[in-house]
């Protein structure tokens, strides 16, 4: 069971987001959607361990995660968004003709 208790985010001075909470049971999944810049991947990395909130608490199974550890880390996949154009020498795209 995944558990976040009044989550906040910031990036640089602004709120992302705060006073979220939820819970997730085995076999569950969650939606995460809204408008750009909201948060939903700042929101994914904090799950992942990948950022520290700046407030609030994150427990697995009951366990409080400690922020970035490598015990919690090793538990979980994040594939986050392309950061870069693509080469100019990849593959092209399939002509769809």
């Amino acid at each position: 069971m995944l558990e976040a208790q009044k989550l906040a985010a910031r990036r640089g001075f602004a709120r992302l987001f705060s006073g979220l909470s939820f819970r997730v049971d085995a076999a569950e999944a969650i939606v995460v959607s809204g408008a750009n810049g909201t948060g939903k991947t700042t929101l994914l990395r904090i799950i992942a361990g990948l950022t520290t909130p700046a407030s609030g608490a994150l427990a697995w199974n009951g366990e409080l995660v400690k922020p970035l550890a490598p015990e919690f880390r090793r538990l979980v996949a994040y594939s986050g968004h392309r950061t870069r154009a693509p080469r100019a020498d990849a593959a092209p795209a399939l002509d769809p003709r």
